[in-house]
């Protein structure tokens, strides 16, 4: 995995890019990890990713150490969710909530909320304090 800042994961180029899965662990130690594996669009250049040494078109982003996760999936659907708008929110509900419950503010502020929206009305909202990215190496050679 290679870990990257949050500001990144905002400038690359996601756009219509398929949803294939969404994967939620909670490890022993009670923390959650989530990988949202992605097939980036044909039309889309893949230089940010093969910077990184990624060579797959297909990429999976883990959000590390998940404070909330919220996936607001819209299902029985003609095709895959594709990527029509994301972000990181510097100031939401999601952090006032962390507020509310007592969360001191040093300790909310390590946290991203990064927002993904879908063609087909799905919302994807993770709370977390670390990102990743991971070449999922389907149909490579090795």
């Amino acid at each position: 995995m290679i870990k990257i800042e949050k500001e990144v994961l905002s400038k690359w180029p996601l756009h219509d890019a398929e949803v294939i899965y969404l994967l939620t662990e909670s490890g022993e130690n009670g923390r959650v990890t989530v990988r949202l594996r992605l097939e980036i669009n044909p039309y889309e250049s893949l230089e940010p990713f093969t910077k990184l040494g990624i060579t797959s078109s297909i990429i999976d982003i883990v959000f590390v150490d998940c404070n909330r996760v919220i996936w607001d999936v819209c299902g029985n659907t003609s095709n895959r969710d594709v990527l029509m708008d994301w972000d990181i929110k510097d100031n939401s509900a999601m952090y006032d909530e962390l507020k509310k419950r007592g969360v001191p503010l040093a300790e909310a502020a390590r946290y991203a909320h990064c927002h993904f929206e879908f063609n087909n009305g799905s919302i994807l909202d993770i709370l977390c304090s670390e990102l990743s990215i991971e070449d999922s190496k389907i149909g490579k050679k090795e």
